[in-house]
């Protein structure tokens, strides 16, 4: 892939939009009644929110991360004990059951306390994840609004043209109708995307453990860069090895494997066999965790190469439509068009552009992933 920059500034505003519903009618209804205007936004400075602030807010919210943190502190008091409980170091299967459950108790405390650590700054990023895509998606949902405002204001301008021409007999009454309930179809997929910012700021709010009913701004301002080419075998690899859960799994092995190790024979409990069954079961799960590592980057990358087409062809079509905004532009300016025409057109270029900006958004999700793939737990 090419490195290219697309640089992107979004900032929310939380639209307060009250459109009434027409019922259907095959007579003309009063186009006067039609709301005029979105509710006027309120001039007061409202609460910005940033996504460090956001995360900040998480992470101090976050139980799962408060429990880890005693967990390892409990791990460190843990291990100290068993160091101390320990007589003497009995070498292999040798010594007394008592030194060798000592020994096999202190490196397993230890083994603990590396996993609950690298447990803690999986969980960090994990959260930081959750908090940009929860983030993000209010930056989107906004946008489609704003986007949708404008489809609404000129789908009303369009009836209202109709509904002029149908009184002068230049257009019928089911044209009218028709375009009626087009309008009437816009609000609703409004007031639809209106419900789903509100589904976006209940669960960021969650996540930050802030009271429900919080309202503020987003502002996203960052540059996003397409991936530059990688060897995806090599990556696979490196990811493998860095992932967590493998990380976990093999410090599991070694706790099977010095289980096996430090086995005492005659003084009953688990089998010798049964332990190395273990220890071999134990590798099959590290080969199987790998394995779906591999599929999970594989998939991940596929779906960032379709994005990145799709960027491709909404390039082309937001280079044809501004063309064709400005020749819309040019028989406007000469009286061969109207004002609505030239609206309609550049509505077309702003909506390329929406997608093109919900496209880098989605991309970046998938690169995180991508670069860490446990993020997605």
């Amino acid at each position: 892939m090419k490195k290219r920059a697309a640089s992107i500034m979004m900032a929310s505003l939380v639209l307060a939009s009250s459109f009434t519903v027409y019922a259907d009618s095959v007579l003309q209804p009063d186009v006067t009644n039609i709301v005029e205007n979105e509710a006027a936004v309120e001039e007061d400075e409202s609460l910005v929110l940033t996504y460090e602030e956001a995360l900040d807010k998480a992470l101090k919210q976050s139980y799962d991360y408060k429990k880890l943190i005693e967990t390892i502190d409990q791990l460190e008091e843990i291990r100290k004990q068993a160091a101390t409980d320990l007589r003497y170091i009995p070498i292999g299967g040798q010594g007394d059951s008592q030194a060798v459950s000592q020994l096999f108790g202190l490196k397993s405390s230890e083994i603990n306390l590396q996993m609950s650590k690298r447990q803690e700054e999986t969980l960090q990023e994990m959260l930081s994840f959750k908090v940009r895509t929860e983030y993000d998606n209010i930056v989107k949902k906004t946008k489609e609004i704003q986007l949708q405002g404008e489809i609404i204001s000129n789908t009303e301008k369009q009836l209202k043209q109709l509904n002029k021409k149908s009184q002068l007999g230049t257009a019928s009454t089911y044209e009218y109708q028709v375009q009626l309930n087009k309008y009437n179809e816009e609000l609703q997929k409004k007031r639809t995307l209106e419900k789903e910012l509100e589904d976006t700021y209940l669960k960021l709010n969650a996540t930050m453990g802030v009271d429900k009913d919080e309202r503020y701004d987003v502002v996203l301002d960052r540059e996003i860069e397409w991936m530059e080419e990688v060897d995806l075998n090599t990556h696979i690899r490196r990811m493998q090895s860095q992932h967590p859960s493998v990380w976990n799994q093999e410090q599991q092995i070694r706790m099977n494997q010095l289980d096996v190790e430090l086995h005492i024979f005659n003084v009953g409990g688990t089998p010798y066999e049964a332990k190395q069954a273990e220890t071999r079961k134990s590798q099959i799960e590290l080969a199987s965790l790998k394995d779906n590592i591999q599929q999970s980057i594989n998939n991940t990358y596929n779906q960032m190469q379709q994005l990145e087409s799709q960027y491709k062809m909404m390039e082309v079509m937001l280079e044809k439509a501004e063309k064709d905004l400005n020749i819309v532009q040019l028989r406007y300016d000469v009286g061969m068009a109207v004002a609505l025409d030239v609206e309609m057109a550049e509505l077309a270029v702003t909506s390329i552009k929406n997608q093109m900006e919900t496209i880098l958004i989605s991309y970046e999700q998938l690169r995180m992933i991508f670069e860490k793939p446990w993020l997605m737990g």
